[in-house]
């Protein structure tokens, strides 16, 4: 737990040491962990407990890493709200009213995460959430091609790469870093993670 702590920590004064205004940031890995929600959501109640209003964005379909971790009902989510079986209202759950919400992945499988998140509507969503809200945090799946984040990079540019100590290779993220430059991505910087 001191880990991430310290972690978050790192990641607060990274955005900090920034001389411009960053409330929203896309997380990427090569691999599949579990560190990385578990940073997001550390990071989402680090702020919501300084009185920020946050919104973790579930953009992993292969998963439903936050509704356990937040105990939150996965009744309606971003791949319903895209598929037109929800409102913006029911897909954005409150996490025990300290200021923090919740855009879970969904009910809807059986399309990749490219599918979803290149949606006109998910541009419009991002984009109104980014600006209600002070910090808007981005969980992606694993990192295959650029062309599944492409639609992310054209609303926010700020990237906090993954890096998984035991299971990344340097090809797969020397492959991920180079995709997010070709994309004018701003690489805030990595986390090691076990």
């Amino acid at each position: 737990m001191d880990n991430i702590k310290r972690i978050t920590r790192e990641i607060n004064s990274q955005l900090i040491s920034q001389n411009r205004d960053i409330n929203s940031l896309i997380f990427l890995t090569t691999s599949q962990s579990k560190a990385q929600p578990t940073i997001i959501a550390n990071l989402g109640i680090m702020y919501a407990h300084a009185k920020k209003k946050v919104v973790i964005v579930d953009t992993d379909f292969s998963t439903n890493v936050f509704s356990g971790a937040f105990d939150l009902k996965n009744e309606r989510g971003l791949s319903d709200y895209l598929e037109g079986e929800a409102s913006q209202n029911e897909i954005l759950q409150d996490v025990s009213n300290i200021g923090l919400s919740v855009v879970l992945a969904g009910t809807v499988r059986g399309q990749s995460s490219g599918y979803f998140i290149n949606d006109p509507r998910f541009n419009s969503l991002l984009k109104q959430l980014i600006a209600e809200n002070d910090y808007v945090f981005i969980n992606t799946p694993k990192f295959v091609k650029i062309h599944d984040f492409q639609n992310l990079f054209n609303i926010t540019r700020n990237i906090v790469l993954v890096v998984n100590n035991t299971g990344d290779s340097k090809r797969n993220l020397l492959k991920m870093i180079d995709a997010c430059q070709e994309m004018n991505g701003n690489i805030l910087g990595y986390i090691s993670a076990k």
